[in-house]
């Protein structure tokens, strides 16, 4: 397209939401990367340092002056409009988001409703004044809902891959449990269960793993509880469910999602019903 036939052209009205800038800006976007993808390609005149084809290089740098322009004017449209693009101009828009984020997720579990969800054990939370998305404490850029599907998606990956290894969190779960309820008696406080939260304070502490975080701790839950082994020397594992909603949003083995909040260490053979 000649310069001055894309001065010409205006680029569609700014308008909001996900496939409002598709189509506002995705056809000048792509003629855009061509351009600098020719530009690119004429890097090669540097080379003209050791050759001296005078003939070429007039040719090259005729070009290039060519690209520059249609570089500088695809650019500057795309400048002025999407300064003025907003991605939830309405109610609409985050329906749309919603809609288009849960469908790059394909069978996973979403919880929530926009602008927060949570796939477990990840939580997403949608900050479009900010022009920003939550990926747990992560800020991130990309404001696209199949690009934040695909970060998504690749941390379950990356999590779904690290060595988890029962036994052992069985024992610290076991451990936590024996010195919280000895600090309990030795205030005169009998409990049979002690909050998961003092369980978690009490791993990063005697461990030392401050990045051992909440979202960590619950998904290593959730893995330990898709364990048919709970037991250990006659002591059973059995993770409550808070009455106060005060705990941890963690998925039953059947898909649905419980707030758990307390850690009980059970003598007897008998078996838990979570």
């Amino acid at each position: 397209m000649a310069v001055d036939e894309m001065t010409r052209t205006e680029l569609s009205p700014a308008t909001s939401g996900v496939a409002g800038f598709s189509n506002a800006y995705g056809s000048a976007l792509t003629d855009l990367s061509k351009s600098l993808d020719r530009l690119g390609k004429l890097k090669a005149v540097g080379a003209q340092v050791e050759e001296m084809n005078l003939v070429d290089l007039r040719k090259q740098l005729e070009e290039i002056q060519r690209l520059g322009e249609e570089v500088r004017v695809h650019a500057g449209q795309l400048a002025t409009k999407t300064a003025n693009h907003r991605m939830a101009a309405s109610e609409n828009d985050q329906r749309e988001w919603e809609a288009a984020f849960r469908s790059h997720l394909g069978q996973r579990s979403v919880e929530g409703a926009f602008p927060h969800f949570i796939v477990f054990p990840i939580e997403i939370r949608v900050d479009f004044g900010n022009e920003q998305v939550l990926v747990n404490k992560r800020i991130v850029r990309k404001l696209h809902p199949k690009a934040i599907a695909q970060i998504v998606e690749r941390e379950l990956t990356r999590l779904d891959r690290e060595r988890f290894n029962p036994q052992r969190f069985m024992k610290a779960m076991i451990r936590a449990f024996d010195v919280l309820t000895a600090e309990s008696t030795a205030k005169g406080i009998k409990t049979q269960a002690v909050p998961l939260t003092e369980v978690h304070k009490l791993l990063t502490l005697r461990t030392g793993l401050s990045s051992y975080t909440a979202t960590q701790f619950a998904f290593d839950i959730y893995r330990f509880r898709r364990q048919e082994e709970r037991s250990l020397d006659g002591r059973h594992v059995v993770f409550g469910s808070s009455k106060t909603r005060a705990g941890y949003p963690i998925p039953s083995v059947g898909g649905r999602a419980e707030v758990l909040g307390s850690l009980e260490i059970r003598t007897e053979k008998a078996q838990d019903h979570e």
